[in-house]
């Protein structure tokens, strides 16, 4: 009787670990992610046209659009 005792707290207790730990890299991931999406942000507010073509990007002159006359997957 006493080491289904000893064996439901050594596994309470083991579970209670798992979860804190589980709980500290869950913020960690969220910290990771928000610092992230924050750089994104950032970057993204910067492209523009003029960066683009500071970046060495050209505009299309023509707007040319090669098809297939038959899908592929009907081949």
């Amino acid at each position: 009787m006493a080491g289904f005792y000893l064996y439901f707290v050594q596994a309470t207790v083991s579970d209670i670990v798992a979860g804190e730990q589980n709980l500290r890299q869950i913020k960690e991931l969220s910290f990771e992610r928000e610092s992230l999406e924050e750089n994104y942000f950032k970057l993204s507010d910067g492209l523009n046209f003029e960066s683009a073509s500071l970046l060495g990007f050209v505009s299309q002159k023509q707007g040319d659009i090669i098809a297939r006359q038959t899908s592929f997957a009907k081949r």
